[in-house]
């Protein structure tokens, strides 16, 4: 059985246990909300490198950058993690307040049934460069066959003189723009490249091991929690409710009340009617 692991606090814990619900987050509103940006960068200057050095596929590449210019800033994606990994120092230093720190571990295939069901997307992050940019000329690559073709090929454009070439390319450019006026596959193409954003992350993170479920634009109520400094939008994933199964086993954190802690999640759990979840201890000394 493969387990992926969700860091909290005792709060958070008991907030997930009360709701039956982990809380999935607005991505602009992330640890590191760059991270979303980075693949519309590579987009951007994938677009803009066609639109400047391929005068032949010009006009494909000004309204692929100009739709990329079009996805809203706050896009209505919501991100819930998880980690391949127990007991990670830097998970419990980053997610968890000292002594408070819970990790609980969930069962990957009643995610991904939960996923499939609710047609959430469900992913493990990508940390190398060299895979994200494949990733995102995948993209544009699917997007350019699904657009009008040329008339003649490169070499014939190649052989143009100067004027029939600056006339061939302002054509091509109104009919990329008339077709993308008349149908869906730009609009398929940015939804495309707004699901894999949050897929991206920086390799320094490369030992979490990171999970996501990817929610766009979820048909539910957003809710609104405390930040540092700001509200922070977020919904609720029924995880809990779809299958009480899902959770296996839970790891308390370095926790100078360790033996209380642990007594304390097992009256909740049973009182809640969560059964057969193993208790684990860190094994990482009190930090």
């Amino acid at each position: 059985m493969l387990l992926l692991y969700h860091y909290t606090s005792i709060e958070g814990f008991l907030g997930i246990i009360s709701s039956k619900s982990l809380w999935a987050s607005h991505c602009q509103y992330l640890n590191d909300a760059s991270e979303y940006e980075h693949a519309l960068n590579y987009a951007k200057n994938i677009s803009s490198d066609i639109f400047m050095n391929d005068d032949y596929n010009a006009g494909f590449g000004f309204i692929l950058r100009k739709n990329i210019s079009l996805i809203p800033d706050n896009s209505n994606v919501f991100i819930t993690s998880f980690s391949e990994k127990f007991d990670l120092l830097s998970q419990w230093r980053g997610y968890c307040p000292p002594n408070e720190g819970i990790c609980i571990g969930f069962d990957k295939n009643i995610i991904k049934e939960f996923c499939n069901q609710n047609k959430f997307k469900f992913e493990k992050c990508i940390y190398e460069e060299e895979i994200q940019l494949r990733k995102i000329h995948e993209i544009v690559e699917k997007c350019y066959k699904s657009c009008p073709q040329h008339t003649i090929s490169k070499g014939e454009y190649n052989l143009l003189n100067s004027k029939d070439c600056v006339d061939f390319e302002m054509d091509y450019h109104e009919e990329i723009k008339k077709f993308s006026n008349s149908t869906d596959v730009f609009t398929k193409f940015s939804n495309s490249l707004i699901e894999y954003a949050p897929l991206i992350k920086n390799n320094g993170f490369y030992e979490e091991k990171e999970w996501r479920i990817i929610c766009k634009s979820p048909n539910t109520t957003i809710n609104f929690r405390k930040g540092k400094g700001y509200l922070i939008p977020f919904i609720n994933l029924d995880l809990l409710n779809f299958s009480k199964e899902i959770i296996k086993e839970i790891i308390i954190g370095p926790n100078v009340n360790a033996r209380r802690c642990e007594e304390s999640i097992k009256m909740v759990l049973e009182r809640k009617g969560f059964v057969n979840i193993k208790i684990k201890h860190s094994t990482i000394p009190y930090i």
